[in-house]
């Protein structure tokens, strides 16, 4: 089968508490045989493997499963809602934990020269654009950017989270993904 994915350093690693989403989101019975696959029968949350391992576990799904993007967006979900974050996150406003989130939250589950990154630019106070350099899935990221809004905004707060229409999209043409969160004040 044909690498969709693939890590922009084979040195750059993941944290076990990122792939535990996938034993722990909404379609684990049919995503747990690709994990196995590549040895991945038991994910310990607090060690680190080489991220190249979990995006081939994220090719296969893609390359085997028509619906592979709600598998997709659910893991991204999950992966915020499992994440380990300090408690004064809990206390923060959704403004604040995208002021710091690709430091506390991706690159404290990735690692190594050129494991990717997120950037971040406020367009308003109720507005945010996020350039995604990563190397997993887009619809990865879009549930995982929906699941952030949901994690730290007002529970009764309108979000709308979508890719960006004038950017071409990282897995259509290698660059970065852009996706906005947009939500009522």
């Amino acid at each position: 089968m044909v690498a969709r994915f693939t890590a922009f350093n084979p040195a750059a690693e993941v944290l076990g508490q990122a792939m535990v989403a996938f034993v722990e989101c909404s379609n684990r019975d049919a995503i747990r045989p690709f994990m196995e696959a590549h040895g991945l029968t038991e994910v310990n949350p607090d060690q680190w493997y080489p991220q190249q391992v979990w995006l081939d576990v994220l090719s296969d799904i893609a390359n085997a499963k028509e619906d592979a993007m709600i598998d997709f967006v659910s893991i991204g979900m999950k992966l915020i809602r499992l994440i380990q974050l300090p408690p004064e996150f809990e206390q923060m406003s959704f403004r604040q934990v995208l002021q710091v989130w690709d430091e506390a939250g991706y690159q404290s589950t990735n690692r190594g020269e050129d494991a990717g990154y997120l950037a971040i630019d406020f367009l308003s106070d109720t507005h945010v654009k996020m350039a995604l350099h990563t190397p997993y899935p887009d619809d990865l990221m879009y549930g995982a950017c929906f699941a952030l809004a949901r994690r730290f905004l007002p529970h009764d707060t309108e979000v709308s989270v979508y890719f960006d229409e004038s950017t071409p999209r990282r897995a259509d043409v290698g660059g970065d993904t852009v996706i906005h969160i947009e939500w009522a004040g």
